[in-house]
């Protein structure tokens, strides 16, 4: 009996020292996962030696002004943080939700957005020495389109076009239609890709510089309607739409 007790004793005695978690967290043993992960058996590390306790005073919190509203812009670069006192000072960081575009390293989250959003983003953060010391939360982010002085735009023909046709009686020059747009989500000049349907036979399209060009046959004489797209080669989003019509003749 003498015995028992005494390994009783012993047992307490490690519980006692090896720390406790603060009111209402459950000792976790290593990173704590994202929401809604669930990782298999034996991916998480468990430490051989118990976590360090953590004090009261070293408990992790979130730098004042950290949790603020965080503003981007579509298709342009993005940069915000957070801030973690407390703890151990190395800190370990998990986010859920981030808008497509964005990834964090740490605390620092960068990227250029590629979607509008609004809504929350969800974060764990964790004292590297001591696992059941953390801080989770969430805060806000908004993802504005892009300006309209920066969206892409068709600048529009001065005329329909006119393209003349060849037979085995005549051959005209090589018809060509030049195409612009305007518009760049970033500053300076953005490179375009340009797609176009319902061209008249013998004519196609260079999808870099929207250039029309080619030779249309006799059989498509007449007044066509083009279909017209074009949006900047890195932001998908950043994209115009339109028409124009061509009118191809014979010759007399």
């Amino acid at each position: 009996m003498k015995a028992m007790t005494a390994v009783l004793l012993v047992m307490a005695a490690t519980l006692l020292t090896a720390g406790c978690p603060s009111s209402g967290q459950l000792e976790f043993p290593g990173p704590l996962p994202e929401s809604g992960t669930v990782y298999p058996e034996g991916e998480v590390a468990v430490p051989e030696e118990p976590a360090a306790a953590c004090g009261t005073e070293d408990l992790i919190g979130i730098a004042s002004g950290s949790l603020g509203t965080k503003t981007c812009t579509l298709c342009q670069p993005c940069t915000f943080s957070l801030a973690a006192e407390g703890g151990s000072g190395e800190h370990s960081w998990a986010f859920t939700g981030l808008p497509p575009g964005l990834s964090n390293t740490g605390g620092d989250v960068a990227g250029v957005p590629t979607e509008l959003f609004e809504g929350q983003v969800a974060f764990v953060v964790t004292d590297v020495s001591c696992p059941t010391n953390h801080f989770v939360g969430t805060f806000q982010v908004k993802v504005g389109d892009i300006p309209a002085e920066n969206k892409v735009k068709i600048a529009v023909l001065d005329s329909t076009p006119m393209c003349l046709t060849y037979s085995e009686y005549y051959t005209p020059p090589t018809c060509e239609i030049p195409l612009t747009a305007t518009g760049c989500s970033r500053d300076g000049i953005c490179p375009y890709i340009w797609e176009m349907s319902g061209l008249p036979e013998g004519l196609a399209y260079d999808p870099a510089t929207g250039l029309i060009s080619g030779k249309p046959p006799v059989s498509a004489k007449g007044l066509h309607t083009v279909n017209i797209r074009v949006r900047e080669t890195s932001c998908e989003k950043n994209a115009a739409e339109g028409t124009i019509q061509i009118d191809v003749v014979q010759p007399i």
